[in-house]
């Protein structure tokens, strides 16, 4: 009778480990922040590298906040986070994937395809917080330094970096 039920044991064993449906499993490992200039950057990191980055340009005056979070299942990765200026309401984000490519990112009230790209640019200088999805590859980019490397070496990271810098700059001469 054993000997029947352990190679029904090994293949459950083995099945248990391939996900819903063939599909690829994202487990979710922490989250973490990058800064650059009057930037910082709010990612989410899961076994196969950086699932979301929200970067945010933050106000040249005034104080602010942040919190994030992110917990996973055997089918499914939800990332959940938010942004406070103490002078207006929260800008909150949340983003469900089973694969880690696709599915939906609530971000500010609108809703963004995943697929469409994982690095969100947030200006909140202004009264209402301007939303820019950049369709890059973060295959690549594993670690906060990599991150960080970016806001240099990438023309549209690189400028959102700067524009913070130089008005920030001109704010503190004038």
């Amino acid at each position: 009778m054993c000997r029947a039920l352990l190679p029904l044991c090994l293949v459950a064993i083995l099945l248990s480990g391939c996900g819903s449906l063939g599909k690829a499993r994202t487990t979710g490992t922490g989250t973490a922040t990058a800064t650059a200039g009057n930037t910082s950057a709010e990612y989410y990191l899961t076994e196969g590298g950086m699932l979301l980055v929200i970067w945010i340009k933050h106000p040249h005056q005034g104080s602010h906040a942040s919190g994030s979070g992110i917990s996973s299942s055997a089918t499914r990765t939800v990332v959940t986070g938010n942004y406070r200026r103490f002078d207006q309401p929260p800008l909150e984000w949340r983003c469900e994937t089973e694969d880690g490519r696709s599915g939906n990112v609530s971000l500010g009230g609108a809703t963004y395809e995943l697929s469409s790209g994982r690095i969100f640019l947030v200006d909140m200088q202004g009264e209402k917080p301007v939303v820019t999805q950049l369709g890059h590859d973060l295959s690549g980019v594993k670690t906060k330094a990599e991150l960080e490397l970016m806001a240099v070496t990438d023309p549209e990271i690189a400028k959102f970096v700067n524009e913070t810098a130089e008005a920030t700059g001109k704010k503190e001469k004038e």
